[in-house]
């Protein structure tokens, strides 16, 4: 998914037109081949893609250490809450760890999703790349899962709604979703789902976000970006390095002004007795889906309306995957297509979004 390095442009063939075999070897034999020091990385405006994967890594960097240690005071379930002011106002600089792990979540999507949007803009997705985008794509979908399971831990009235909707939105899932929330919420009572949703997000996604980020980085790293052989280049090491820590020192110092000058909000416990916070809403990267099911209707034929937002989700996440498969057809209409559905994908998506935060 990196627009940022350099390389001869490859002619765009399409997959099909090698055998397997050769398919396979284009895209996994230079991986294994490509030593690191080697890197070099383009000299010009472009590396501007590079330092938004340098910071993306960083905010990754960032929420491992920061969650381990949250890890140490936090206790999930019933006395998250407690454990939540305690770290905030008795253990020092607790409000420091707790505002960064908040903030670089914000962060980690943003980055991502820039990224990715950079990354489709240039083209830089077409061949041998194609696996290299798809291994983005998991992992910005791993992100935001992280993302959801955070948000629904700290036991204040928020997050307590955030993972009931969660759930059911899982439930929502055709086929296999009443498996998916039996895993992932248990009997479906706050407490257990509390309890699930904390595993996930300390164990399992975190280990699957580090398989796909290595994946992607390697791929990365074997056949680079899509920048044409003409573009000046320095190599990543030491040269690009020197920059990249400059602006993950300046980046870190940013961070750490912002959570101080705006700490992240203590809110109050969760109360089962007490109705739903006036003006609440979900975190703004799933304004979009929570806008959508609002305005589908109760049922859209054989699908409830959540059905139907989990099934165009999940389609709009196959058709990103696919992307690069398309946009390599001999066939201009088909690249011209993709484009198309693309671009239609990222208006609605802010439209709704807009909406979602006009009306309240």
């Amino acid at each position: 998914m990196d627009a940022s390095s350099s390389g001869p442009e490859p002619r765009e063939t399409p997959p099909s037109s090698a055998a397997p075999s050769r398919w396979w070897s284009e895209r996994f034999g230079a991986a294994a081949r490509a030593p690191f020091g080697s890197l070099r990385v383009p000299n010009d405006r472009s590396r501007f893609g590079w330092h938004l994967a340098g910071l993306a890594l960083l905010c990754l960097l960032v929420q491992a250490v920061t969650g381990l240690l949250l890890l140490v005071h936090f206790r999930p379930g019933e006395h998250a809450w407690e454990s939540v002011a305690h770290l905030s106002s008795q253990v020092p600089f607790g409000w420091l760890v707790r505002g960064l792990h908040a903030l670089c979540s914000h962060l980690l999507v943003a980055l991502a999703l820039l990224h990715l949007g950079i990354t489709f803009a240039s083209r830089a997705f077409r061949r041998p790349r194609e696996l290299t985008w798809i291994a983005g794509s998991f992992v910005l979908a791993l992100v935001l899962a992280l993302a959801a399971t955070g948000a629904a831990l700290p036991g204040d009235q928020a997050s307590v709604l955030a993972a009931r909707v969660d759930a059911r939105l899982l439930a929502s899932v055709p086929m296999i979703g009443p498996t998916l929330a039996s895993i992932a919420a248990g009997g479906g009572s706050d407490l257990e789902i509390a309890h699930r949703f904390f595993a996930f997000h300390v164990g399992m996604l975190p280990a699957a976000l580090l398989l796909a980020a290595t994946a992607h980085l390697a791929l990365v790293r074997a056949h680079g970006s899509s920048c044409s052989a003409s573009t000046p280049t320095v190599p990543w090491f030491p040269d690009f390095l020197r920059r990249e820590l400059v602006v993950w020192i300046v980046a870190l110092g940013l961070l750490s002004a912002a959570v101080a000058l705006w700490p992240p909000p203590m809110l109050p416990r969760h109360d089962a007795l007490q109705p739903a916070p006036e003006g609440l809403r979900p975190a703004w990267y799933f304004m979009p889906a929570y806008q959508a099911i609002r305005l589908l209707p109760a049922r859209l034929g054989p699908l409830r309306g959540e059905q139907v937002a989990v099934v165009a989700a999940l389609l709009s996440f196959g058709a990103l995957c696919l992307a690069p498969f398309w946009a390599s057809s001999r066939r201009q209409t088909a690249r011209r297509a993709t484009t198309v559905i693309v671009a239609a994908l990222a208006v609605i998506t802010i439209v709704f979004a807009a909406c979602g935060y006009s009306n309240g």
